[in-house]
C-alpha cells in the first residue's frame, strides 16, 4: 500500500476516491487534460439548461424555429421526444408541411437532409465555463464492455473543426468476470486498442489524455495526425478525475437525437449527436496505439 500510495504522489496524480466495488465505479477513467486547455468539461443537465432548443431549416427558407427557449428546455422532454417539428415544404412559400419529427428521432441537421433538423443552441458566454468537478457518463453492458463518454460545451480545434458540445470516449472490453482486457481510445484518426496490461493506469483507472480543443482522446502525450489534415495535441495538464460517474441511460436527454450545439455549414461544424444516437461498442479489431 505505502508503495502505492508513493507512486501516484510521485506521478502527480490524485489518489482514487473511495468508491463501491461496482465496475463503473473502479474503472472510471482519469484524463489528463492539454496544458492550456480553454474548454473544460461540464455537466450535460447544465449545457441544457442554458440553451434553446432551436429547429433549423435549409435554404431558401433560412429562418429557424425556436422550441423552447434558455432554461425553458426539458432534459426529459428532449429524451421522451415532447418537442416536435416539421421540414419547410419548399419554396416559394416555406410552409412548415410533411413528416413530424421528434426530439427522440435522429434528428441531427445535415443527417436528414442538408440543415434541416434539431438542435440545442448554447448561450455563447457559456462555451468556456467548465470544470474538472463535472461528472463522465457510462454505459456498461456486464461481462462485455463498458464505455465513458466525455462532454465539453466547446470544441475549438484547428481548420473547420469549431463547434459547439462535444461528446467524447473512452471504453473498456471486459471478460466472463467483468475484468478489463483491452482499452479504446477514440482519436480523431480513428479508435486505437491496447491490452489492460500495457494501458496507462493510475490506481487501477485507465489513463487518458485529452486533446488540446478537440479533446480527443490518447494513451500518452504527444502530437498525433488525423485523418482531417491536422495534428492533435496531448500534454499533462489539469487531471479530470471523474470522480462523479452517471449511467447515461437513465439520465432523461439520453434519446435526445439532434444537436448538442448550433448548426454549421457542415456536419464537421455541427454540433454532435448524443450517446443515444451512437454505438456505444468500438471495433475491438482497431489498429493497436502507436
Amino acid at each position: 500500500m505505502r508503495a502505492l500510495l508513493a507512486g501516484l504522489l510521485l506521478a502527480g496524480l490524485p489518489m482514487a476516491p473511495a468508491t463501491s466495488a461496482s465496475v463503473p465505479a473502479t474503472l472510471t477513467p482519469y484524463v489528463y487534460l492539454a496544458p492550456d486547455e480553454q474548454n473544460k468539461p461540464v455537466d450535460a443537465e447544465q449545457f441544457v439548461q442554458h440553451s434553446a432548443l432551436k429547429w433549423s431549416h435549409s435554404a431558401p427558407c433560412p429562418s429557424d424555429h425556436q422550441l423552447a427557449g434558455q432554461g425553458a428546455v426539458s432534459a426529459a422532454g428532449l429524451g421522451g421526444g415532447s418537442y416536435q417539428h416539421q421540414k419547410k415544404g419548399g419554396w416559394p412559400g416555406c410552409k412548415d408541411s410533411g413528416t413530424y419529427y421528434r426530439s427522440n428521432d435522429r434528428v441531427r441537421p445535415h443527417e436528414i437532409g442538408a440543415r434541416d433538423g434539431m438542435y440545442l443552441d448554447l448561450d455563447n458566454g457559456r462555451r468556456g465555463v467548465g470544470s474538472t468537478s463535472a461528472p463522465v457518463y457510462y454505459e456498461y453492458e456486464a461481462k462485455n464492455f463498458i464505455t465513458y463518454w466525455m462532454f465539453y460545451p466547446y470544441n475549438n480545434g484547428p481548420l473547420v473543426q469549431n463547434h459547439e458540445g462535444d461528446w467524447e470516449r473512452v471504453a473498456i472490453r471486459l471478460d466472463a468476470n467483468d475484468k478489463p482486457v483491452t482499452v479504446a481510445y477514440f482519436g480523431h484518426g480513428g479508435s486505437c486498442v491496447k491490452p489492460w496490461a500495457s494501458a496507462p493506469k493510475s490506481g487501477g483507472h485507465p489513463i487518458v489524455f485529452s486533446a488540446r480543443g478537440t479533446h480527443a482522446s490518447y494513451p500518452r502525450e504527444g502530437d498525433f495526425p488525423t485523418a482531417l489534415g491536422f495534428s492533435d495535441h496531448t500534454g499533462k495538464g489539469a487531471v479530470w478525475q471523474t470522480a462523479t460517474a452517471y449511467d447515461a441511460r437513465t439520465r432523461p436527454w439520453f434519446r435526445f437525437g439532434g444537436a448538442w450545439g448550433e448548426v454549421g455549414e457542415s456536419t464537421h461544424t455541427t454540433g454532435p449527436g448524443g450517446p443515444g444516437a451512437k454505438n456505444p461498442a468500438p471495433d475491438w479489431a482497431a489498429p493497436a496505439c502507436a
